[in-house]
C-alpha cells in the first residue's frame, strides 16, 4: 500500500504541476458563475433554479471528465514515451502498483475538483439563484421548496400481468375452437401484448381507468403526496383541439374501487405533452402501502388521450433533503471519472498518448448516447405488431453491440432527478459503483495491468 501511495502522490503533483486542472477548474467555475444570467427561462424562479443545476452540473461533469481523460491517458503512457518509466519500473515496485497508484492520484484530484465545484454550485443555488429573497411571492418560495428543494421518492405503476391475461385467453380459445388460423400462437401473443398495452395505456371519451401503486412508505399520514402525469393525443389528426388542453377527473382510493370513504377527487385541465402535479394527502394509502390511481377522460370535446410508457403517471412523496440528494448526485459523478480514468491508464498502457486519448473520448461519447443508440435500435412504442425503427437494418446491430459493449452514464446520472427534486437513492449510487466502477472500470484495469505487466518498456520507449 505504500508503494501505491508513493506513486499516486507522483502522480497527483505532476498533473497539479501541469496547471491543466486549473484550467479546468476555473472554467468549470464560469460556467457556474455565468449559468444565473444566460438561463432566465419564464422567469418562474423554480424554472429558473432548475435550469440552473441542470446546466451546471452537466457542464461540470463534462469537463472535469475531459480532465480525466486527459490525465489518465497521459500519466502512463508519458512516462512510456518520455523514459520515465524505466526510471520506476528499476524500484521495488510491481507494474500493477505503478497502474493502480496512478489511478488513484487521478482520483484524489478528481475528488478535489468535484468537491470544489459541488460546493460552489450549491452555495450560487441555495444562496445567491434560489434564495428566499429572490422569489415573486410566498406561493413562489413554496413551489420551489416542494418542487427543487426536496428528495421524493417516486412511484410508478405496477402494470398488469399482460402474459397471464394472454395466456388465459388462449386457453379459452382453444377451449372453444377459436384460436386464429392465419395466426400462430407466437404471433397472437404478439398482438394481443401490444392491443393490451395500448389500451392500458389509453383513454377514449368517458373512459375511466386505475393504475395499482405499490410499496407507497409516506414518513406519516400529515405528509402531502403529489400524483404527477402527463398526456398526449392519440386520436386523429382532425379531432384533436387547437388549444391543446384535456379534461380529466382524478379519484385516488387506498383500494382497487373508486368508490371509498378515503377517496380523494381533483378534477384537471392541462395543457397535453407537458408534466403536471397536484397533491393528495396520505390518508389514501392503504395499510398494505398501495394506492389506486384513477383517471377518468371527460372532456366534452371526445378528445382520446394516451399516457407516455414512461413518467405518464407517478406518484412522489418526500423521502430525504435536498443536500443528501446534492450529495448522491455529486458520487455518480466520481462513478463515472473512476471508469474514464480505469480506461484512460488501460489505453495508455497499451497506445500512444493521442490513439488512447481518441479512443476514451470516443467511448466516453458512446457512454453518455446509450440510451439513445437502444432507441435507435428498437421498434417505435406502439409499433410493436408491425415494427418501425428509427435507424437502418444494417446499423442496428452495432448499437446494440455498443450499447452492450460501454457503461450507460445516462443510467447513473442523477443531475435531473436533483433538479427536479426526484430521490437520487443509495441503491442507485451502490449499483453505479458495482456496475460501473467494479465490473467495467475493474475488468479495464485488470487488462491493462496485465498488459503493462508484459509489456517491454526499453523497446516501448524507443519505439514511442
Amino acid at each position: 500500500m505504500r508503494r501505491i501511495w508513493a506513486v499516486a502522490r507522483t502522480t497527483l503533483r505532476e498533473a497539479v504541476r501541469t496547471r491543466t486542472a486549473g484550467v479546468i477548474l476555473v472554467t468549470v467555475l464560469a460556467v457556474v458563475v455565468v449559468s444565473p444570467f444566460a438561463l432566465r427561462g419564464t422567469g418562474a424562479l423554480p424554472e429558473r433554479v432548475q435550469l440552473v443545476l441542470n446546466y451546471s452540473l452537466s457542464a461540470a461533469g463534462f469537463l472535469l471528465s475531459i480532465l480525466t481523460v486527459f490525465l489518465a491517458t497521459s500519466s502512463l503512457a508519458g512516462d512510456i514515451r518520455e523514459k520515465r518509466i524505466e526510471t520506476i519500473a528499476t524500484k521495488p515496485v510491481r507494474r500493477w502498483q505503478i497502474v493502480v497508484g496512478k489511478w488513484v492520484g487521478v482520483m484524489l484530484l478528481n475528488v478535489a475538483l468535484v468537491v470544489v465545484a459541488g460546493v460552489f454550485t450549491y452555495v450560487l443555488v441555495r444562496r445567491v439563484v434560489g434564495r428566499e429573497s429572490a422569489a415573486k411571492d410566498k406561493d413562489e418560495w413554496k413551489q420551489l421548496e416542494e418542487d427543487v428543494y426536496v428528495a421524493r421518492h417516486t412511484v410508478d405503476p405496477t402494470p398488469p400481468d399482460f402474459e397471464a391475461l394472454i395466456s388465459e385467453e388462449i386457453r379459452r380459445r382453444r377451449l372453444a375452437g377459436e384460436m386464429p388460423e392465419d395466426l400462430t400462437e407466437q404471433e397472437l401473443r404478439k398482438r394481443r401484448r401490444v392491443q393490451l398495452r395500448t389500451y392500458y395505456n389509453s383513454l377514449a371519451p368517458g373512459e375511466g381507468r386505475g393504475r395499482k401503486m405499490e410499496h407507497v412508505t409516506p414518513a406519516s399520514r400529515d405528509e402531502q403526496l403529489s400524483v404527477r402525469y402527463k398526456v398526449i393525443a392519440t386520436g386523429p389528426m382532425e379531432e384533436r383541439p387547437e388549444e391543446n388542453t384535456v379534461e380529466l377527473d382524478w379519484i385516488i382510493t387506498p383500494v382497487q374501487t373508486p368508490n371509498h370513504p378515503d377517496q380523494f377527487r381533483w378534477p384537471t385541465n392541462g395543457s397535453m405533452g407537458d408534466f403536471h402535479e397536484f397533491d393528495v394527502p396520505a390518508s389514501v394509502v392503504g395499510p398494505d402501502g398501495v394506492v389506486y390511481i384513477w383517471c377518468i377522460n371527460r372532456d366534452q370535446r371526445l378528445i382520446h388521450v394516451g399516457f407516455p410508457a414512461e413518467e405518464g403517471v407517478q406518484l412522489l412523496y418526500r423521502a430525504g433533503t435536498f443536500e443528501w440528494n446534492f450529495v448522491r448526485a455529486m458520487l455518480l459523478v466520481l462513478v463515472r471519472l473512476g471508469f474514464l480514468s480505469a480506461l484512460g491508464l488501460a489505453a495508455g498502457a497499451v497506445l500512444s498518448f493521442p490513439v488512447a486519448s481518441l479512443f476514451v473520448m470516443s467511448v466516453f461519447i458512446c457512454a453518455l448516447s446509450v440510451n439513445h443508440f437502444v432507441a435507435l435500435s428498437s421498434p417505435i412504442a406502439g409499433t410493436e405488431e408491425h415494427p418501425v425503427f428509427q435507424s437502418p437494418a444494417g446499423y442496428r446491430p452495432i448499437l446494440k453491440a455498443v450499447a452492450g459493449a460501454v457503461p450507460n452514464f445516462g443510467k447513473y446520472d442523477g443531475t435531473a432527478e436533483l433538479a427536479t427534486g426526484r430521490f437520487v437513492s443509495w441503491r442507485l449510487v451502490v449499483r453505479g459503483l458495482i456496475v460501473v466502477g467494479a465490473i467495467y472500470g475493474g475488468v479495464v484495469m485488470a487488462l491493462g495491468c496485465l498488459y503493462f505487466a508484459g509489456r517491454e518498456l526499453a523497446e516501448a520507449a524507443s519505439g514511442g
